[in-house]
């Protein structure tokens, strides 16, 4: 990783060292051909902890070789102390541009895999291994994010950080009042965990005839950040339902994807399936596939070709050209040169518009100058060109305006590590807009992030997904000391 890619990546990572929850600890580790970590042991995030990282990573260099990914996991996640704990969530972010072996990887994350750990990658570049990325993840309880050299990396490893901080349920089973059931898809028993708003659709085969007309289920799981356990309870009575070959052809699909992912994974994959019979060979992919009309790697669709080459030469010979007058075309030809000549006119922004682009805060205006809609192209023409010498000069106001106003990249160097903004008197002149003033004498880290986080809403709304995180830290301390945002927010009708 070097140019442009380490770049973003050292801002991404410091987003997301801004970003991550106050009661958690962390550790970077940089690797190529070797790996080195910035603590031997993971350290609890506070303000020291916090611009030690953020000091590591802006001196960060590629200077360690090739793509090495696997020693780093084996020695730094999975060692001798790994699952030891089973009340805190182990969140592992995977970095890269480059490509590796990706088979051990992936088996090292799955043979590993527990509830309480969370593996997710973000693949930079055209360079890296999409496969490893999206396998890894898979396999790991995670999610994946891939960004092109030209996209805004920020947005990317903030999704895949908010994904983490999401509670999950794990410890699956399921109970039934049915005797012989034939098979369920999935195993409730491989669910390692289910996310929140996840969604778990468990589908039951069984003979029809060897049932009772009330069926009823029960889904047991455990919630570990709650400590508790939970029941779902379903009943479902046979002679209402409606029989409907959707659901019959959902079921078949999915066990057949089962099966032919574990012959092309590993076998791993037909625990994912709860059978009455000890093993599944091919003849039984292929009567599912026939019976359902399934498509599988092991059947396919025949269909009939029927030949209508009469129709299609009785069709073409039937199709007659339209041709336009000249007289007509030219008439077109006039009315698209007056329209261009109008459009241009129009667009012409009033000073209302040009005021506002040299604040820095408004976008277009809807009221124009001159507004006039004549068809008379000769009276257009010669303003044309000012027109147009106008537009640039503007467009030069607004751009000399970006350049001068603050990003929300920079105030989020601000961001403290309790989730306050720390800014000094100049910063402070810029981002309050309205010129607010603290009638209540709050102290100045409170009041300089209200002043923030009010700045993020009005100007950088398109861009929320980057900043969310940092800005909820900062509504969460508001909140600790005293201060309803929501009602401040309104008290100054903003």
């Amino acid at each position: 990783m070097s140019g442009s890619r380490i770049r973003k990546a050292k801002e991404a990572l410091i987003l997301f060292l801004k970003s991550l929850p106050q009661d958690s600890e962390f550790n970077v580790i940089s690797f190529g051909s070797q790996f080195k970590t910035l603590w031997k042991d993971s350290k609890t995030y506070s303000q020291g902890s916090l611009e030690t990282a953020i000091n590591h990573v802006q001196n960060m260099d590629a200077n360690l070789g090739g793509t090495c990914i696997i020693e780093p996991l084996k020695e730094m996640v999975y060692n001798k102390n790994y699952g030891i704990s089973k009340n805190t969530t182990l969140n592992v972010f995977l970095l890269t541009d480059g490509e590796d072996d990706a088979d051990p990887i992936i088996d090292l994350v799955q043979k590993n895999n527990l509830a309480q750990t969370r593996i997710y990658t973000l693949g930079i570049g055209e360079g890296c291994s999409q496969y490893l990325i999206r396998r890894v993840a898979e396999v790991g309880n995670g999610k994946h994010q891939i960004v092109s050299d030209k996209e805004d990396i920020s947005e990317k490893i903030i999704d895949l950080l908010e994904d983490s901080l999401t509670p999950y349920l794990e410890a699956f089973t399921l109970e039934s009042n049915i005797t012989n059931i034939a098979s369920i898809i999935p195993n409730p028993n491989s669910i390692v965990s289910l996310k929140k708003n996840q969604e778990l659709t468990i589908q039951i085969l069984f003979s029809k005839q060897e049932t009772p007309k009330i069926l009823e289920f029960k889904i047991n799981c455990y919630d570990p950040q709650n400590q508790k356990q939970i029941q779902y309870s379903v009943k479902l009575n046979l002679n209402e339902s409606q029989n409907n070959e959707y659901f019959h052809k959902l079921a078949i699909y999915k066990f057949i994807t089962y099966y032919e992912n574990s012959l092309q994974f590993g076998q791993n994959h037909v625990n994912f399936i709860k059978l009455d019979k000890d093993i599944i060979d091919s003849k039984d992919i292929i009567d599912l596939s026939v019976q359902h009309q399934i498509l599988c790697s092991k059947t396919a669709f025949i269909c009939q070709v029927c030949d209508l080459e009469d129709q299609f030469k009785q069709q073409i010979q039937q199709r007659v050209p339209i041709v336009q007058p000249k007289q007509a075309i030219r008439h077109q030809q006039l009315n698209a040169c007056q329209q261009n000549q109008r459009r241009i006119y129009i667009q012409q922004p009033s000073r209302q518009y040009q005021s506002a682009g040299c604040c820095g805060g408004g976008g277009p205006s809807n009221k124009y100058q001159n507004f006039n809609t004549s068809p008379s192209p000769q009276r257009y023409a010669p303003q044309t060109q000012p027109l147009l010498q106008k537009e640039k000069q503007t467009d030069q106001s607004i751009n000399k305006t970006d350049n001068d106003q603050l990003t929300y990249e920079k105030l989020i160097n601000f961001a403290q590590a309790n989730g306050c903004f720390r800014i000094s008197k100049e910063i402070i002149s810029k981002i309050n807009f309205k010129n607010l003033l603290n009638h209540q004498n709050l102290k100045d880290d409170v009041w300089f992030t209200f002043l923030v986080l009010l700045y993020f809403e009005k100007y950088f709304s398109q861009n929320k997904k980057s900043w969310y995180l940092v800005y909820q830290k900062g509504i969460q301390y508001l909140k600790q000391n005293g201060m309803d945002y929501k009602a401040k927010k309104n008290e100054y009708k903003l």
